[in-house]
């Protein structure tokens, strides 16, 4: 079951629609390794919900073996870098980012 939905991003804090990013890519779920990873999790609902920017920004930044191997909790995320800096901005924003 995926977790509840927030009233607001989980990154920048913003109140905007919001999508679910899957902490594993889902192109990763049937890689034996993640498999190996993750015996005991549900990958599919296996995530967390943030804004449409914030999600972009994360799947421009990383590629896919990156977030399923060293990106795959929200804390890991947030003590990124490239996260940090983009949620603190993007935090600081009224409108919608294309």
């Amino acid at each position: 079951m995926k977790p509840n939905k927030p009233n607001s991003c989980e990154f920048c804090q913003r109140h905007l629609k919001l999508t679910f990013h899957h902490l594993v890519p889902k192109k990763m779920h049937k890689d034996k390794r993640v498999l190996k990873m993750f015996p005991d999790v549900d990958l599919i609902h296996f995530g967390i919900w943030i804004c449409t920017a914030c999600h972009k920004h994360l799947h421009k930044s990383f590629g896919h073996e990156d977030l399923a191997f060293y990106l795959n909790e929200k804390e890991k995320l947030l003590r990124n870098d490239k996260v940090k800096r983009f949620t603190n901005w993007a935090s600081k924003q009224r409108k919608r980012i294309k």
